[in-house]
């Protein structure tokens, strides 16, 4: 929502020891900029252009990843604003981490007995699809030369041997796979949604809930893809060589032929691996942003009704689903290039093959079954090294979806480490100081709070008021550890944040913030949070402090009943009675209220917060409404990002 402005660019520019110059240039000159450059574009963000060639103009898109994109594109988006950057004689170049496939993972010794078990059975069954072709051979050569059919009787059972043995192995070897595919998804989805609940706040504000989704399914593709692919790769391999020495010792020129026309379809597609990457980029970020704007319409689906928009919802994502549907065009239409060129090179080596070979039996220099068995392990050299190529170029592709996991595992986690013996207070309730607190988003961002200073004594309870936007949210989200102070000290019970564990302090402070939820589950659910060994008489208790008891008495399946999906079956009054008593539930001995009540009538309102109070809880009151901000014991106004109190009117009047 902030964004940056050219400004801020060329600040972080000479930050990073780059030397910079904004300048207008039109389209006939844009060759003449020093690259790589940040151009402006579409006139909401910035890319980077870093190559022009042939009317083609290769740029990195932070909303799609790379993109070559032709004159007509190009001129669509780009502004005509241009920044160039020079390293200077100080600028040092850093390596950033990057996430190892392998390191991700982390097989265990029955993941690793179960790959052992996969490679053993797959050598079986190729052993058996080489020996057939032999079989074949020999029942040919003895009809041609009138055999005893006894002989031809007896290859055959043992052929009827070899696919029964056929049949076993596969069967073994696709069980264990299946095993094996279903633990490394738990496995690997677990540690990867470990991780990401353990990211700080700030990862998901900047973030579409599309492509977060996007994200875990592309370590799915991972897994499948190294799982299934490693095995099958190893064992073409072991096949391929063994059918090209098998094809050198029957017929050298067979072999070779076979040799030429599979070392081009590699080239081929080594030519056109990079290509097919950045289509494949495009694609599963254009695809994300279709999610995103598919679970947004669907979020909100009362408001695109009740302003009567859904064709123009509909229209937004059909350009998003039409870009992402073109770009999968693009990438499919590239990888029926590759297959077309292998069916060519393949078909031309059978022909190839057919023709000599035709020409050999004539000269009776080998027989029928000989140029069969020729045949049949061509084919198989064939088929397998078009394989081996496939699945590189899919590990290749696995680079697009590797970079995708890495922004969450390689993103540093909250600590989140719960010390049991961590001393957090001495009584019932405790305090809060604030001294000289300063915080901004980021390095060019402005203060929204400056100088801060606040001491709430244990117990009492203090309102802030101020302007719509002025940063009282802001304050709310720093007393509770989702955001971090840019610098000053927030302590409670006399001891300082840093010290505090964050699951140590969110034990300590409940919260109703402006946009917290209710999760698809009971009202027994929601207030404990899905406690399995609740409190069933506290439970009670708090509902009757949040005044939102009667109403779930009325239901006929009381706290069984269920609350749906973004809790639309209920009032926004409701809904806030039941995020306070879950917040009470929590036991807090500190309770921050962002506009928790703003949607409740006077009459409930005063009976809740009189509830509240005689729990004598520590509160911070963030609101507007003059009832709320009465109930407090001081008030305090936010202005200019300081804290200054404000005189109560019924202290004047006492």
């Amino acid at each position: 929502m902030r964004g940056a402005s050219l400004t801020q660019l060329i600040e972080i520019a000479n930050d990073l020891d780059l030397t910079s110059r904004a300048v207008r240039v039109n389209l006939e000159k844009i060759n003449h900029i020093k690259l790589p450059a940040v151009l402006h574009w579409n006139l909401d963000h910035y890319v980077v252009l870093t190559k022009v060639e042939n009317k083609k103009y290769t740029i990195h898109n932070p909303a799609f990843g790379k993109e070559q994109l032709d004159e007509e594109e190009f001129s669509r988006s780009f502004t005509g604003i241009a920044l160039e950057c020079t390293p200077s004689n100080q600028f040092e170049a850093k390596d950033f981490p990057k996430l190892s496939i392998f390191k991700l993972l982390k097989l265990d010794n029955s993941n690793v007995a179960d790959l052992c078990k996969i490679i053993f059975l797959a050598a079986f069954l190729e052993i058996t699809m080489l020996a057939m072709p032999q079989g074949i051979k020999k029942i040919i050569d003895a009809s041609i030369n009138y055999s005893p059919s006894a002989s031809i009787e007896l290859i055959a059972s043992v052929m009827m041997g070899l696919v029964i043995a056929q049949v076993v192995f596969l069967g073994s070897r696709q069980f264990i796979v299946n095993k094996l595919n279903t633990n490394m998804s738990l496995t690997l989805m677990s540690n990867l949604q470990s991780h990401l609940l353990r990211l700080p706040m700030s990862y998901f504000d900047s973030r579409q809930i599309g492509d977060v989704a996007s994200r875990l399914n592309s370590l799915d593709v991972i897994q499948k893809t190294l799982s299934l692919h490693l095995v099958e790769i190893l064992i073409d391999s072991i096949m391929s060589i063994t059918s090209l020495i098998v094809l050198m010792y029957i017929q050298a020129q067979f072999a070779a032929f076979c040799f030429f026309c599979i070392l081009s379809n590699f080239i081929f597609r080594y030519i056109n691996g990079p290509k097919l990457l950045e289509f494949t980029e495009e694609y599963v970020a254009r695809t994300a942003k279709q999610q995103s704007h598919f679970l947004e319409t669907v979020r909100g689906i009362q408001a695109v009704k009740l302003f009567n928009k859904q064709g123009f919802r509909l229209s937004l994502w059909y350009n998003r689903a039409t870009e992402s549907f073109n770009a999968l065009y693009k990438k499919n239409q590239l990888q029926n290039n590759i297959t077309m060129f292998a069916t060519f090179a393949n078909g031309i080596c059978i022909t190839f093959i057919i023709y000599i070979g035709g020409t050999l039996i004539v000269t009776k220099q080998i027989s029928v079954g000989m140029l069969f068995v020729c045949l049949t392990y061509a084919q198989l050299l064939c088929a397998r090294s078009s394989s081996i190529s496939d699945r590189l170029i899919e590990l290749i592709l696995l680079k697009v979806h590797k970079d995708r996991v890495a922004d969450i595992l390689l993103t540093d986690i909250e600590d989140n480490s719960l010390k049991s013996d961590f001393p957090v207070a001495t009584g019932k309730n405790i305090g809060i100081e604030i001294k000289d607190l300063w915080f901004r988003y980021s390095e060019k961002d402005k203060f929204i709070i400056s100088g801060l200073n606040l001491t709430i004594r244990p117990g009492e309870s203090v309102a802030i008021v101020g302007e719509t936007g002025c940063g009282k949210s802001t304050l709310a989200k720093l007393l509770c550890g989702i955001l971090k102070p840019t610098k000053g000290q927030i302590s409670l019970g006399n001891i300082n944040f840093e010290r505090l564990p964050l699951n140590n302090l969110r034990q300590l402070v409940g919260t109703v913030m402006q946009h917290d939820h209710l999760f698809l589950g009971s009202i027994r659910d929601n207030i404990t949070f899905f406690n399995a060994d609740c409190d069933e008489d506290f439970v009670l208790e708090c509902c009757k402090a949040a005044s939102i008891d009667r109403f779930v008495d009325s239901l006929p399946m009381k706290f069984d009943s269920t609350i749906s999906e973004g809790a639309t079956s209920i009032s926004g009054g409701q809904k806030q009675r039941f995020l306070l008593a879950r917040a009470l539930y929590h036991k807090p001995k500190i309770l921050i209220l962002d506009e928790a009540t703003s949607h409740l009538d006077i009459a409930i309102e005063e009976k809740v917060n009189l509830a509240i109070k005689k729990m004598n809880t520590t509160r911070i009151i963030i609101a507007h409404r003059q009832e709320t901000i009465d109930s407090a014991d001081r008030v305090y106004e936010f202005n200019n990002g300081a804290l200054h109190e404000r005189i109560k009117e019924n202290a004047v009047s006492d």
